[in-house]
């Protein structure tokens, strides 16, 4: 049973080793999470208003569906990761997703779904992923295209702390609704994560300006 369980992944590696599978799964596996981040983006900027109103269901009928969905999705960048299908570290991918998985199935359900605190975060994940996967797909499909990338390294870093925040005050809301003072614990330790990872993002973000620059240089000289 657990040949047959694992026989799908099997033969994904196996097709790997052939020429042009590696590109054409990686543009294909971002460009639908991208797709999956924009849909809860668009269902957010077109309930914006019902979905803070605790009387409706929308939020939980429509946003809370479609959050979970594109994270369970987002799950493929760990997958890809560990088949070295991209070079991102993989502790780093792990704690980024492990994070907002766990912050959305544990954290968010003790909190109004309207709340300011969880539209925020969701609202960051879902504009900032969209981005992000989206770019992905394209420089895949063409490296070439540096504007891709330059809008990545423009709205991540923007993003990145304002949806860490939302993240943190998720968690201190669910302390104070379910008085949970070890919550507040669990707050106060974002930080400490969040520095090392908004570190790494600038500094992959100096290094692909600066490249530009560079070239930039060499084709005045």
């Amino acid at each position: 049973r657990i040949a047959a369980d694992l026989s799908p992944f099997l033969a994904l590696l196996i097709m790997s080793s052939r020429p042009g599978f590696t590109k054409s799964w990686l543009v294909t596996s971002n460009l639908v999470t991208a797709l999956a981040w924009l849909r809860v983006l668009l269902t957010v900027a077109t309930n914006f208003f019902s979905l803070q109103d605790a009387g409706l269901s929308v939020c939980s009928d429509a946003l809370t569906p479609a959050t979970h969905l594109a994270l369970w999705i987002s799950l493929v960048e760990i997958f890809n990761c560990l088949t070295g299908f991209t070079r991102s570290p993989l502790p780093a991918v792990l704690l980024f997703s492990g994070t907002r998985l766990g912050v959305e199935k544990l954290v968010a359900p003790s909190i109004p779904c309207g709340s300011w605190q969880h539209l925020l975060t969701v609202s960051c994940w879902s504009l900032g992923d969209t981005i992000r996967f989206g770019t992905f797909a394209v420089n895949t499909a063409d490296p070439n295209i540096v504007a891709a990338k330059s809008l990545r390294f423009t709205v991540g870093p923007v993003l990145f702390p304002i949806g860490a925040f939302g993240e943190m005050t998720m968690v201190v809301a669910a302390a104070s609704e379910k008085g949970q003072p070890g919550l507040y614990i669990a707050a106060a330790l974002w930080p400490v994560f969040f520095y090392p990872m908004m570190q790494q993002l600038l500094k992959q973000r100096r290094k692909h300006f600066s490249s530009g620059e560079k070239k930039k240089q060499i084709k005045a000289v």
